[in-house]
């Protein structure tokens, strides 16, 4: 894999939706919905308090992560989200992901990311749990509901960051 993290630029909107429409339609809930927006890819170089990174391999679009601070109150604590193709997964770009995010989250100075998980994916959820320090904070019971109108129950896991 010939990698490549960088933040998303303009000239990306192809790669995106090319990326968009490889993801399972069930992950798409999972996606930045600043991503899911067409018409918002001329703000991705616009100064935002969000952050979002493409992975690239070959030029291709393999994942996404973004980090995202809350407002007000809660603007210490930052939204992770991570989405890999099918075709990339299981070759290590979780981890080139996550640990760029909590490097920007700690360049943020957020001290708390969160990040939301079907519980359907417990075995996600069980692998940020054992390999990058997060916790399961809670479950909410038919939380959210996929196209066909079906409820699930969403998993809220977190972790504290080291101030750099």
């Amino acid at each position: 894999m010939n990698l490549e993290i960088r933040p998303l630029q303009v000239d990306d909107r192809s790669a995106v939706q090319a990326f968009r429409h490889r993801i399972p339609s069930g992950e798409l809930a999972f996606l930045d919905r600043f991503l899911l927006s067409d018409v918002a890819v001329a703000g991705w170089t616009q100064r935002s308090p969000a952050r979002r990174f493409g992975a690239f391999d070959e030029g291709q679009m393999v994942g996404v992560m973004s980090v995202t601070p809350g407002a007000g109150w809660m603007s210490r604590v930052g939204e992770l989200r991570v989405l890999i193709a099918p075709e990339a997964r299981g070759r290590g770009l979780l981890s080139h992901l996550v640990t760029r995010g909590v490097t920007e989250a700690q360049e943020m100075a957020l001290a708390k990311l969160t990040i939301e998980v079907s519980a359907e994916l417990r075995p996600v959820a069980d692998v940020f749990v054992e390999r990058f320090g997060f916790v399961q904070e809670g479950l909410l019971r038919d939380h959210v509901e996929d196209a066909a109108g079906n409820r699930h129950d969403l998993l809220i896991l977190s972790r504290f960051l080291d101030s750099g």
